[in-house]
């Protein structure tokens, strides 16, 4: 069929009756013609009176229709009109072949055939049939009261010529209409199967992908709904003992407060520091730092911050580990996110288990491959399918009975992968859960013992003589940064934007500038790249104060000029040490 269009130069996007009409009138013509010329030569002395004339008719009414209807230069209507064109010729035809006697009674039948095909809708056909019948009454019926105007034939081997050239065009036509008809029909109707199957297919996907979202969409109104509620209850520790801590008189209860505060703030930071660890990971942004360090000292780590939380009962629940098998080994990776992956699955297995044990073991696989099973005898787990999923938790009764964003595993699974490595869970309602991941850890001949990497307080007195100046212009965060100043016998300056920063800098040679990056007037990183066009004697140290923590607001920093990066809320531990790192890399 395709190299039959190709002939013809017909598209295959045209209606079935369009391809059909197209290729039968062609052949049908073409053989039609041979056939006329092939009698001229066979019988030079007969004359052919209605043939030529016939003939010529239907070449040429065939050839309108192909050149204009089928290249779309006609439009619906036009198309009819050619049709009716037709049968007009054909009824002319009729008083010149004989009339009721004649081959004409053929080209009928054959127009009525072809303007079938040509209406689509079904009263359309129905009106076209009635009109055929119409008109063959009135031809009769003319021909029957008007004689006179029917030319007869001049002899019989003019009416078997008519006859047989009718009848082999009308027999060939059909022939071949009813052919290619069955041929596209066949056609369109395994296109039109093959269309559904793919339209069911679709249908299926999204109505997965609906699901899909529809679940998404609830998992992040539960994780929002939970969110809201971890949120607020360090908030409410915060707020509630900020209050308490005014109406009270006992040195006791005040220190008490205080400590409460200090811990609900740990907990909310936790807590704001998983969304971010979520959200860059999400995002594609996560990077990890690979450096030497021993991995059973990094779990050793992780257990001694659990023995030191008073508000644990270690007679209900043992805590042990076996790690005999990594013992003074020195790998190369991330430290600090293989302990945060540790973290998560030890205080998961205490959270769930109040009476028991948690057992934690290493061992060692082959090819650089280091296993940690974190084991526990607690409530197990009913449905496994959402473990690992971001927002999720086992069901809402976890949130509600233990508490937790249901962010803890989703990060533990993307930095295990992240490691080249891989996650998962073995567990037995009622009686426990044992949570394993492999990692790709390459060995290490030593951990770098750089004396600026480890800090000592040996310094601090020297602290003191430091030229510090503090650019920020939030109040709080101001009296924050000066208290812990002070701790460290320093007096730093104050600008409360990147403008009077600049000026202060070229008045006064500082040697740490505390820079904050979102201010009025002028923002950090415009007042750090003036400073750095300074022509001073010597350029200041300068360490951002940024709440913005993605790794493209780091090395955007980092690339103007600054030399450090710190976030916000600031520690007066990581403040101490970056002033002594500092101190001790210019000694």
């Amino acid at each position: 069929m395709y190299k039959i269009h190709k002939l013809l130069r017909i598209s295959e996007n045209i209606p079935i009756e369009e391809k059909l009409f197209s290729i039968v009138l062609s052949f049908s013509t073409s053989l039609l013609s041979i056939f006329i010329l092939i009698g001229f030569i066979l019988t030079p002395e007969f004359e052919f009176k209605i043939i030529p004339y016939q003939t010529t008719v239907l070449i040429i009414l065939f050839y309108l229709i192909k050149k204009f209807y089928f290249e779309k230069v006609f439009k619906d209507f036009y198309k009819h009109v050619l049709i009716l064109i037709g049968y007009i010729l054909v009824d002319l035809i009729y008083f010149y072949s004989n009339g009721i006697t004649g081959a004409a009674n053929l080209e009928l039948v054959l127009f009525a055939f072809v303007g079938l095909l040509f209406f689509a809708k079904i009263s359309s056909k129905f009106i076209y049939i009635v009109f055929c019948l119409m008109n063959y009454i009135l031809l009769y019926s003319i021909a029957k009261n008007f004689p006179e105007i029917v030319i007869p034939y001049t002899n019989d081997l003019e009416r078997e010529a008519d006859f047989f050239y009718s009848g082999f065009f009308v027999i060939l036509f059909i022939s071949l209409a009813t052919k290619f008809f069955k041929d596209a029909y066949d056609l369109d109707r395994e296109k039109i199967i093959k269309d559904n199957s793919e339209l069911k297919i679709l249908n299926e996907e999204i109505k997965l992908e609906r699901n899909k979202s529809e679940q998404l969409a609830k998992s992040k109104s539960e994780f929002l709904a939970r969110m809201s509620h971890e949120i607020r209850t360090p908030l409410n520790g915060i707020l509630g003992m900020s209050e308490s801590y005014f109406f009270t008189t006992s040195e006791n209860e005040k220190n008490s407060s205080v400590s409460t505060i200090k811990s609900s703030s740990k907990i909310l930071l936790s807590i704001v520091n998983d969304v971010l660890d979520f959200s860059k990971i999400e995002s594609g942004n996560f990077e990890l730092n690979k450096i030497p360090f021993r991995l059973d000292n990094s779990i050793k780590d992780c257990f001694q911050i659990f023995f030191s939380n008073h508000n644990l009962n270690f007679e209900k629940v043992k805590l042990h580990f076996n790690i005999d098998e990594i013992t003074n080994e020195i790998y190369l990776g991330d430290e600090l996110r293989i302990k945060q992956i540790l973290l998560n699955l030890i205080s998961n297995a205490i959270k769930f288990t109040e009476v028991g044990e948690v057992f934690l073991e290493a061992k060692k696989l082959e090819q650089d491959q280091i296993q940690i099973n974190v084991k526990d005898t607690g409530i197990g787990i009913k449905d496994k399918s959402k473990l690992f999923q971001s927002y999720s938790q086992e069901n809402s009764s976890i949130s509600q009975n233990f508490g937790g964003t249901g962010l803890g595993l989703a990060i533990s699974k993307s930095l295990v992968e992240l490691m080249n490595g891989k996650i998962w869970v073995q567990s037995e309602f009622g009686k426990g859960s044992t949570f394993s991941f492999i990692l790709e850890l390459q060995k290490s001949e030593k951990i770098n013992n750089e004396k600026n990497n480890t800090p000592t307080d040996k310094n601090l007195k020297q602290l003191s003589n430091l030229k510090v100046l503090l650019v920020e212009d939030n109040i709080v965060n101001q009296k924050v940064f000066i208290n812990f100043a002070k701790k460290l016998s320093l007096f730093p300056a104050l600008a409360e934007n990147g403008k009077i920063a600049v000026e202060k800098t070229k008045l006064e040679n500082f040697d740490i500038i505390f820079m904050d990056i979102e201010m009025p007037v002028m923002n950090g990183i415009e007042a750090t790249e003036k400073i750095r066009s300074l022509n001073l004697k010597k350029q200041p140290f300068i360490i951002s104060l940024s709440a913005n923590v993605m790794n493209e607001n780091k090395e955007e920093c980092l690339k103007i000029g600054m030399n450090e990066f710190m976030t916000k809320p600031i520690l007066f531990e990581e403040l101490k040490n970056i002033l002594l790192n500092y101190y001790n890399s210019t000694i």
